[in-house]
């Protein structure tokens, strides 16, 4: 099977590298998709992570002399990487120190933080129970980020999206079912995330 059926370290591209990473999030067996990146775990450990990604953003320095295109790869490379945790999500928070610290590249890189895709609806629906617990599901996994992010001063455009100090941290199924959709969603985010609960 060549690379391009069955990508594995050391990855071509930038993308190949996320749906590894995002594989790694999702499921404690990523080695059988991606062996060789499994071990390179063992034999670097799970830095090499950060040096990946100094990597592609280094190549894509070398090879892009309009400073604006290079400013936008960055910040598309940081949302793709955020898109990655939240799609893998399982394990997120066994990498917690990996994903802060490549965070921190993209940050110290220039890229700007968009924190509505940590707080607006997954699906723009009306509230129902069937649509509420997939809309929720990755809701740990956003408070963590949160939590990540808070220390870049992030607050008035956390405080835009309602007033937290009137809204209950509150566990999913403890929430009153008359509540209305975007409070529930509010009261759950709130339950994970320490940041929010400071407010």
């Amino acid at each position: 099977m060549n690379l391009e059926e069955k990508p594995d370290y050391p990855f071509k591209t930038y993308q190949m590298f996320l749906d590894a990473f995002s594989y790694m999030l999702r499921t404690k067996f990523y080695g059988k998709k991606y062996p060789i990146y499994e071990s390179s775990h063992y034999y670097y450990g799970f830095v090499i992570n950060e040096l990946l990604v100094r990597n592609f953003i280094n190549q894509n320095h070398n090879h892009n002399q309009n400073q604006n295109h290079d400013t936008q790869f960055v910040q598309n490379a940081f949302e793709q990487f955020i898109s990655a945790i939240l799609d893998g999500q399982k394990y997120a928070e066994n990498y917690l120190t990996i994903i802060k610290n490549i965070i921190k590249i993209f940050i110290d890189e220039g890229a700007q933080l968009n924190i509505s895709r940590l707080l607006d609806r997954k699906y723009n629906i009306d509230q129902t129970d069937k649509y509420f617990e997939d809309e929720i599901v990755e809701y740990r996994v956003r408070a963590m980020l949160l939590d990540i992010l808070s220390e870049y001063n992030i607050n008035l455009f956390v405080k835009r999206y309602c007033d937290w100090k009137d809204i209950k941290p509150t566990y999913y199924e403890n929430i009153p079912c008359n509540t209305n959709y975007d409070t529930a969603r509010y009261m759950v985010l709130k339950y994970y995330s320490k940041y929010l609960q400071s407010l």
